[in-house]
């Protein structure tokens, strides 16, 4: 049986975070570029924490946008670089924590479709066998 954790990251944030990592493709809109996101790390109800090839200013305002696949409603929100830290000694890697501060209630609404249809992508229920949680995260088993 294929057992897989999904980890819950204790913090001080306003929301939990899951911690994932998903090959999903983002557009970061910064100082007038778009930037190529190519992994998500974490996320939560107000934000993420994305790898990036390039270093993103603390405090800079970013317009997030990202699908879940091909046909799925785009989300994007203007959001807020809350720490960026290189990750890799040899390549331009960093992980960046990304805010959603402003975010409008549609905006909020459709960033929870977008996290439902992530789920549903990568995270399939229909061969869930089992869910449960322990110290170090929440198990999910899956049918063979």
């Amino acid at each position: 049986m294929k057992q897989s954790y999904v980890k819950l990251v204790p913090d001080s944030r306003a929301s939990h975070r899951v911690k994932l990592s998903l090959p999903v493709r983002y557009k970061i809109r910064y100082n007038n570029k778009d930037i190529d996101a190519t992994k998500l790390e974490d996320l939560g109800g107000d934000g993420m924490q994305l790898e990036v090839a390039r270093e993103l200013k603390k405090g800079a305002k970013v317009k997030v946008s990202f699908a879940a696949g091909k046909g799925d409603k785009p989300f994007s929100s203007e959001s807020r670089v809350m720490w960026c830290k290189k990750v890799a000694a040899k390549k331009p890697v960093y992980h960046v924590g990304i805010k959603m501060p402003d975010a409008s209630r549609k905006q909020k609404e459709q960033y929870a479709l977008s996290l439902y249809q992530l789920m549903q992508k990568y995270l399939p229920l229909m061969s869930v066998k089992s869910i449960s949680a322990d110290s170090k995260g929440i198990k999910i088993s899956y049918k063979k």
